[in-house]
């Protein structure tokens, strides 16, 4: 990892690897991430190097510290948010938590900088959903890094749908969904993110987006020669270094972060499956899909072939408990091949060696389509 050494003209960090630990008196890196998810492998990692790290976090679903090294330094922030309201969207519950936490996190980094007096060597990484960190690092001269644990084909696919609304051009109302994405290849229309949410929230999302401040390093959980012309267009985006650390669940072991109770039950069925043969499909923490989509879904494994691994959070499929959806055919025709559950421990079996491949759907938005017409 990095730390900054000079500067550029137009203020950006100048950055080279390097193990040099900053003076006692406080962490090297402050770590801020969603809720639902964690960018902990990033942190486990640089301490494994020898830096200090603090996670500041939500007081919704926190961090369990003894799951963390006994140095790491955890610093809450005030979300005034006890559950997610399902009635409310999900751009809103992203404006509302990064408005709640940013006066917290900001009155820690001022105490911080205070004690050590030494602001320029600490580096905030936080995850994209936790914008406000950026806008607080540039507030006070302070490094920062963007984490991002999806894909980076994914976000190329995000940053073109962006563009289209920033033009008013919306997939569902103006093109023709099997035509090709100029300049993503092989992505079509169809491909793009799009979810049923109203215009106005993409609108909302679009907002969001565009008051982002540009981080001085972003770091991606992928790996250079899988996705090398995605993020050759990242560093476009950005104009800053973009380095390729995954898969970091391979290099440094991460604790927990559900907040759902995990169905242990699914390692033994793995154990049993061929290697690199399953397929795991997880509908993530917080998405609800109509029960059609899923049914979509369903058939395309089933023509896959594939032994898979789906993950049903329960409430996940409107109208339904849980996978009650499902049509009969599909579970005969699967059945043996197959194992739904409502929640997987996907930390332990992500090293396992079955696994061939994953799909996840989240925050509202679908990131993955492939199953429609099943593998190839």
């Amino acid at each position: 990892m990095a730390l900054p050494q000079t500067s550029y003209k137009d203020g950006r960090r100048r950055w080279r690897k390097t193990t040099t630990v900053a003076a006692a008196g406080g962490p090297n890196f402050i770590s801020i991430s969603w809720p639902h998810d964690s960018n902990s492998p990033a942190s486990h990692s640089l301490h494994a190097k020898g830096f200090s790290i603090a996670i500041a976090h939500s007081t919704l679903n926190p961090p369990n510290p003894s799951n963390h090294p006994n140095n790491f330094i955890f610093l809450p922030l005030s979300d005034n948010l006890s559950a997610i309201d399902a009635s409310s969207s999900f751009t809103s519950f992203i404006q509302t938590l990064n408005a709640n936490c940013e006066p917290s996190f900001r009155q820690h980094l001022t105490r911080l900088i205070a004690q050590r007096g030494d602001y320029g060597s600490i580096v905030i990484i936080y995850d994209f959903l936790m914008f406000f960190a950026g806008a607080v690092a540039v507030d006070l001269n302070l490094s920062s890094i963007i984490f991002r644990s999806s894909s980076a084909t994914y976000f190329t696919a995000f940053l073109a749908r962006m563009q289209l609304i920033q033009k008013g051009q919306f997939l569902e109302q103006e093109f023709v969904m099997q035509d090709m994405v100029p300049g993503l290849h092989p992505l079509r229309y169809k491909d793009l993110p799009f979810s049923k949410s109203p215009i106005e929230d993409w609108h909302q999302l679009l907002a969001i987006f565009s008051q982002q401040r540009n981080p001085s390093a972003v770091i991606w959980n992928t790996l250079e020669f899988l996705e090398h012309e995605a993020l050759s267009q990242i560093h476009k985006h950005y104009q800053v270094p973009v380095f390729a650390v995954g898969p970091l669940h391979k290099i440094t072991p991460s604790p927990p972060t559900s907040f759902l109770e995990e169905d242990t039950s699914c390692i033994a069925w793995l154990d049993k499956q061929a290697p690199k043969s399953v397929v795991y499909v997880s509908l993530g923490s917080l998405v609800t899909l109509d029960a059609k989509v899923l049914v979509e879904m369903a058939w395309g494994l089933a023509k896959s072939k594939q032994p898979f691994l789906w993950a049903v959070r329960p409430g996940s499929v409107s109208d339904s408990e849980w996978s009650e959806f499902l049509p009969d055919d599909f579970r005969e025709e699967t059945s043996g091949r197959g194992l739904i559950v409502k929640w997987a421990p996907k930390r332990k079996f992500w090293r396992m060696p079955r696994l061939v491949g994953f799909g996840v759907i989240v925050v509202g938005i679908r990131r993955w389509r492939v199953f429609q017409k099943g593998f190839r």
